[in-house]
């Protein structure tokens, strides 16, 4: 059984889910007690206003529309894995850091002009 968001929001309106869009407002803090799994499937898309260290959230992007993360806060993740259909990709509008590590199953990572930060010990 997976797990898909399983977080503390301590503001619950802070976190809006729109038709193929999850936004994390400013001034938002998220605290997990365990590896989460956020899926973007489908063209859904990550908008993060809020600086966020979340070293325990997998990010998978799957299907067959191109997905962005994008927003004003700093974001670091745990893990980022792309597996696309042919042709699709994962956008980056904003700079974003990961702690753990990038897997490439499938599909592109289109970086867009910004800078994707490996912190210490990350595997690419």
């Amino acid at each position: 059984m997976k797990t898909i968001i399983s977080c503390f929001i301590p503001v619950c309106l802070a976190v809006t889910v729109q038709a193929q869009q999850i936004k994390i407002t400013a001034g938002t803090s998220i605290r997990t007690s365990s590896q989460i799994q956020l899926v973007l499937s489908q063209g859904m898309n990550l908008e993060n206003d809020a600086d966020l260290q979340l070293p325990a959230l997998q990010v998978l992007a799957s299907g067959t529309a191109d997905n962005r993360i994008s927003g004003t806060g700093m974001l670091t993740i745990g893990q980022l894995q792309i597996n696309k259909q042919a042709g699709s990709k994962l956008i980056l509008e904003k700079d974003c850091g990961i702690a753990g590590e990038v897997n490439f199953v499938d599909g592109f990572l289109d970086l867009n002009e910004h800078t994707l930060h490996l912190q210490p010990n990350a595997i690419l």
